[in-house]
């Protein structure tokens, strides 16, 4: 039923929103089978079909060389090359963000997760894969929040379309693999809407913050193509 206005105070001043709703989510996510495993496959699969010996759609060679380039686009990287046990990182220079990504393994260690950077939904796809790799971090927390990272994404609502970012992974080997990407679009949605998880036919990361600053009524999310990989 209807929450009294002493509830909605309680909710407001003592549950943490914003974790709450990404448990919601990766449930929701679970449930519907939207999760990157089996989808990401077949995706990637069609699309090495599509390319050439180098790895890269015929149709992207020019985008790829007019933006200057010299590494193609290789969309079939192995999840089980990354070792996701050790934190990545994600480089917004335009916005002085240099943060570490900690690929979360459980909906239950968001909470603790958040504070030691942004999150890697589990489930999603991975940096570097065909489809949606879903990251959250904080724009705003409670005052008594422990964590270095409780605003870490207050300023994301100024990234431009057409800017840059950058993630960076440690493969099984030790070595770094970067991955350089381009803002397309952004969009607000709900909470627990499926479709800011909705996987496409490339590599795409989706930064995602409660939105405005200071509420969780919205997520506001940044997708970014990927463009280079350096490995």
């Amino acid at each position: 039923g209807q929450l009294t206005q002493k509830q909605k105070d309680i909710i407001e001043n003592y549950f943490d929103l914003e974790i709450i709703n990404n448990r919601l989510a990766v449930e929701q996510l679970r449930r519907s089978g939207l999760v990157a495993g089996s989808i990401n496959q077949n995706l990637v699969a069609a699309e090495a079909a599509r390319s050439d010996n180098r790895g890269v759609r015929p149709d992207r060679q020019n985008t790829n060389q007019a933006a200057g380039f010299d590494n193609p686009v290789n969309p079939e990287i192995n999840s089980s090359d990354l070792n996701t046990d050790v934190p990545g990182r994600l480089e917004i220079s335009s916005l002085n963000i240099n943060v570490p990504i900690i690929f979360t393994k459980d909906p239950k260690n968001f909470e603790k997760d958040l504070q030691l950077g942004v999150v890697h939904y589990p489930g999603t796809a991975l940096p570097g894969q065909i489809g949606t790799a879903y990251i959250s971090g904080h724009s705003s927390n409670f005052a008594w929040s422990r964590g270095n990272y409780n605003k870490v994404f207050s300023k994301l609502g100024d990234l431009p379309e057409n800017s840059s970012f950058t993630i960076t992974v440690v493969q099984k080997g030790g070595k770094d693999a970067r991955f350089h990407y381009v803002v397309t679009h952004r969009k607000e949605f709900s909470p627990t809407d499926q479709e800011q998880f909705k996987n496409t036919g490339e590599s795409v990361v989706a930064l995602s913050t409660c939105w405005p600053v200071g509420s969780t009524k919205s997520r506001l999310v940044i997708f970014g193509k990927l463009t280079q990989v350096e490995k």
